[in-house]
């Protein structure tokens, strides 16, 4: 079960990526899986506001990374994880 599935959520849609690795914590390669599937996203990478390469045209404010209701460390796009979008932080 290796692939990314889009999920309905209470007020938007979202993506999941499920996956079994063997050998390893899952926090020295869950971030690097994450960055590597947003830059094979179909999007213009132009104006993306100096994030450089990889960059998406609407800047990421914050990253989710959890294993059941635990926080994985790892950054993507250069933001750290936590366990809040930006909705929920204030």
């Amino acid at each position: 079960m290796n692939k990314l599935e889009r999920q309905a959520g209470e007020k938007a849609n979202h993506f999941v990526y499920r996956a079994k690795q063997k050998g390893e914590p899952l926090k020295n390669y869950l971030a690097a899986i994450v960055e590597a599937a947003l830059k094979k996203l179909p999007v213009p990478t132009d104006h993306a506001l100096g994030r450089g390469r990889g960059a998406i045209r609407a800047p990421g404010h914050g990253v989710i990374l959890l294993h059941g209701n635990k926080v994985v460390p790892g950054t993507v796009l250069g933001l750290k994880s936590g366990n809040k979008t930006a909705a929920t932080a204030s």
